[in-house]
């Protein structure tokens, strides 16, 4: 359970790190476990460095990654933040590749709908090797809405990765925008921005909604995410879900060795542990799966 002054800390700058959340032994074995998955997907082969490796569904993949999502530790805390009836939304397992824009994950907290994401990263990284950086407070307008130009520089990043194509510039360019300017003049890195440096058993929450970048860090960094989103309440928000969830199963063509026809598992979605399959039942109710 998060103390008073935590919750206020996380609505208030968008983010807050646990320290040795997980013990070194745990961390043994969510790291095994991490290795066969993605080793799994790549069908035995050497990761090449190209490019990110993404596996969607990871935490679904092996039972100790899938007894992270219900343990007290994360679950309770999210019950916290994000209140009773919230939804299991996915995961995602990365070896990284260069560095990552800033970007928020989420683009809309005009539809006051929360969503948060959970880092785990399976290396010590600190601010020049590639730690997740925030802008915080930027989960919230202005500040949001302020950044929005930032968001150039994400899409010029999943140009490259080949998840949109050129034209997704045009909205920038047409706002004067230069793709081969500094957004307000300053090279991503430089501008300012929390770091969270990290050890293995260390564990990150932060608001989708928050800018957030890292610089620096080794090719095939390891990191991966657990993701929960708030209970719908409008049709809006349900549309918003929907069309995110079309949106990540296109992504996988670009980030996956091998295919998947649904987010979820079917074992996940037929978990016999009641948390799981609370959350389970949901997402099958907003027919997404």
């Amino acid at each position: 359970m998060l103390a008073a002054e935590q919750v206020a800390y996380f609505q208030t700058f968008g983010f807050i790190a646990l320290p040795q959340l997980f013990s070194p032994d745990e961390m043994t074995e969510i790291e095994r476990e991490f290795e066969e998955v993605l080793e799994e997907e790549r069908q035995g082969q050497p990761f090449g460095g190209e490019k990110r490796q993404a596996v969607m569904a990871f935490a679904e993949l092996r039972p100790r990654l899938t007894s992270l999502i219900d343990d007290d530790r994360i679950y309770e805390p999210i019950e916290q933040l994000l209140g009773p009836g919230f939804l299991w939304w996915g995961s995602d397992g990365n070896l990284y590749v260069g560095d990552t824009t800033w970007h928020p994950d989420a683009p809309d907290p005009e539809m006051g709908h929360g969503r948060i994401k959970i880092a785990f990263y399976l290396d010590p990284v600190t601010r020049d090797t590639g730690c997740i950086r925030f802008i915080p407070g930027s989960h919230r307008l202005p500040l949001h809405a302020d950044l929005r130009p930032l968001r150039m520089w994400r899409t010029l990043q999943t140009i490259a990765e080949g998840r949109q194509n050129e034209e997704a510039l045009k909205p920038y360019i047409e706002q004067g925008l230069d793709p081969d300017k500094p957004v307000f003049g300053v090279e991503q890195a430089d501008l300012p921005g929390y770091a969270v440096e990290s050890q293995p058993g260390d564990v990150v929450f932060f608001e989708q909604h928050l800018y957030h970048g890292s610089w620096g860090g080794r090719t095939g960094r390891r990191m991966f995410t657990l993701n929960y989103f708030a209970d719908p309440t409008t049709q809006e928000q349900v549309d918003a879900l929907k069309d995110m969830h079309q949106k990540s199963m296109g992504a996988q063509q670009a980030l996956q060795y091998r295919q998947r026809e649904h987010a979820h598992e079917e074992a996940f979605l037929d978990s016999d542990r009641p948390r799981i399959r609370r959350m389970a039942d949901r997402l099958r109710e907003l027919g997404i799966e």
